[in-house]
């Protein structure tokens, strides 16, 4: 399910975006913490983790409690970039135990996003092309100005898989004011 670095001090547990894997995070090594542990986790449908409806951020939050449990993490600092914070923020709401909770650039409040994906749903749904297409034209406005080398990285680990996209945005699609 993952890689770890480190020992000693306090553990930080990472999660990666919705078509990410582990190796998004590999260019921060074990910077993230001093004398501590690291714990890079792929979440349920995404690189080493297991292929199993349902999608939804609650339950990845709830797999991502077995790892740490299976670890025996003392109250980790959980960090999230994306999906992955949606994922720790909701780890932290159902009450498991966490040094602190970090979401890196992802909004709770997703109404803006909804209305976004809206005209994208029947594409997004649809066949594989035109969920490839719906995919890149989400992705292409939030990359920013990644330079060749990064964004290179990025799309070595980066693949969406629409099973996954679907069931983790069915939250976003089915609710309205989010």
């Amino acid at each position: 399910r993952g890689g770890s670095e480190g020992g000693g001090g306090g553990t930080v547990a990472r999660g990666h975006g919705i078509a990410g894997c582990v190796r998004a995070w590999k260019p921060l090594g074990g910077g993230l913490v001093s004398g501590g542990g690291e714990v890079t986790v792929d979440v349920g449908g995404r690189g080493g983790a297991g292929r199993h409806a349902p999608y939804d951020a609650m339950t990845m939050a709830t797999e991502l409690a077995s790892v740490v449990a299976a670890l025996e993490l003392d109250e980790p600092l959980m960090v999230g970039h994306s999906m992955g914070g949606v994922i720790v923020s909701a780890y932290g709401g159902l009450g498991h135990a966490a040094r602190g909770i970090v979401n890196v650039d992802q909004a709770m409040a997703l109404g803006g996003f909804k209305d976004a994906l809206d005209p994208l749903i029947p594409m997004l749904q649809g066949d594989e092309a035109g969920f490839r297409d719906a995919v890149a034209m989400v992705f292409s406005v939030l990359d920013g100005p990644l330079p060749a080398a990064a964004r290179a990285r990025r799309n070595a680990c980066w693949s969406p898989e629409q099973e996954v996209v679907l069931g983790v945005w069915s939250g976003v699609f089915e609710n309205s004011g989010v």
